[in-house]
């Protein structure tokens, strides 16, 4: 399914190497929802990780900027990222989470 020419999925990379090359001041815009459900969602993990390994700017966006305030009371929101493990990310088709993990030296010891 992923290696079809049609299919977009197994295209990201490719797509933010151009992007990079082509469009001035290419910044990648990262919106969090209140869940913080990007970090439990493999593609998600594996496109931020992407960008930052090729240099490409990153923005983070979240509902609520205070919950990632360092003084804030709740650290529910930083509990939620440290504890990320990557293997643990879903993906709607396991063949995708199997590639992507598949792409990781060591999956055991690596947060993501």
């Amino acid at each position: 399914f992923n290696d079809s020419p049609r299919c977009e999925v197994n295209k990201f990379d490719d797509m933010m190497q151009l992007l990079q090359n082509e469009v001035p001041h290419f910044t990648q815009v990262v919106f969090l929802d209140e869940e913080l459900s990007i970090f439990q969602r493999i593609w998600c993990i594996a496109e931020l990780v992407q960008c930052y390994n090729s240099g490409i700017p990153q923005r983070v966006r979240h509902h609520s900027c205070d919950v990632l305030e360092v003084d804030h009371e709740d650290l529910t929101a930083y509990q939620k990222i440290i504890s990320l493990r990557v293997s643990e990310c879903s993906a709607a088709r396991p063949e995708d989470k199997a590639d992507i993990l598949g792409r990781i030296a060591d999956v055991e010891d690596r947060k993501s």
